[in-house]
């Protein structure tokens, strides 16, 4: 039987779980709130690289959205700033138009 965002019964036994046998859910789940809580909201919130936030200014303001690739080390704001840009683009609708797809969910 289907449940909340595509979980069946019984799946609750597959949270993950360290060698000890401990449910590592609570700590994942403290990180990602607190990083959702702090995440930036507009282009203007997200400090860093001027020279890569200015491009994405422009982008914004003219509309013309690129092919993009970013790369860098974790935690250094790729995903941040691609969202905050979306949400410039496409307003209200972003999250209906947009797919993250994270290399590291991978790992």
């Amino acid at each position: 039987m289907e449940t909340h965002l595509g979980r069946r019964e019984g799946d609750e036994n597959l949270a993950p779980q360290s060698q000890s046998g401990k449910d590592e859910t609570s700590s994942t789940t403290l990180d990602s709130i607190w990083i959702e809580k702090y995440r930036p909201e507009t282009l203007d919130d997200v400090v860093g690289n001027d020279q890569v936030m200015r491009r994405l200014r422009i982008i914004a303001r003219e509309g013309n959205m690129p092919h993009l690739m970013l790369a860098g080390p974790p935690g250094t704001g790729k995903t941040s700033s691609v969202l905050c840009l979306c949400k410039q683009l496409l307003g209200s609708r972003w999250r209906a138009y947009t797919l993250e797809l994270n290399a590291s969910d991978e790992r």
